[in-house]
């Protein structure tokens, strides 16, 4: 049940980051092709996306020194656009940052996100990662695999229907090129 649940989860986040409007973005043209980064101004620990329009393949990356970590793009080859999610650093100050963008098919791309003023709750310290974290949902995630892996384990009755299909795959090897040859000594 585990799997599921998860698949719909995943089938419904699906869902609406497809159905997300990009406005409200920074752009940087270039001809047809375009770099979204939304929200305009984000704030030290907020998340961004980043969509980008006319790549040929179905991965890219987005970079920046006010991201905590590359935002991994993707999407489908057949529209040409891709998108992916990062945040911004708890320690960034405000200002313009350029976002470098790769993708297959087109050149690397620049675009800019502008980081506003940090929180009025500035005193407390930050409430966001300032490197990479690991992601996996931690033991949950790994008690659930175990629970999904047991539940697949094979019973008895699989057990023993395995080993007579096995018995009885080994009698056809067995028995088969004997009757063969027995029939060609006849046939002589």
């Amino acid at each position: 049940m585990g799997a599921l649940r998860t698949t719909l989860s995943c089938a419904g986040a699906a869902v609406a980051v497809a159905l997300t409007p990009v406005a409200g973005g920074t752009f940087a043209e270039e001809g047809d092709k375009a770099v979204a980064v939304a929200p305009t101004a984000p704030r030290p620990g907020d998340d961004v996306r980043v969509t980008v329009d006319g790549c040929d393949g179905r991965t890219g990356t987005a970079a920046s020194d006010a991201f905590v970590a590359e935002a991994r793009l993707t999407g489908t080859a057949a529209d040409g656009r891709l998108s992916g999610e990062t945040r911004v650093r708890s320690g960034a100050r405000p200002g313009p940052y350029p976002v470098r963008v790769r993708c297959d098919g087109v050149p690397e791309r620049r675009a800019a996100v502008t980081v506003a003023g940090a929180r009025a709750d500035a005193g407390s310290p930050p409430a966001t990662p300032t490197a990479p974290v690991p992601a996996g949902g931690g033991g949950l995630a790994r008690a659930e695999a175990e629970a999904e892996a047991d539940a697949a384990a094979p019973g008895a009755a699989q057990t023993v229907t395995g080993l007579v299909l096995a018995g009885v795959a080994a009698a056809v090897v067995v028995l088969v090129p004997r009757t063969a040859r027995r029939r060609r000594a006849r046939q002589r």
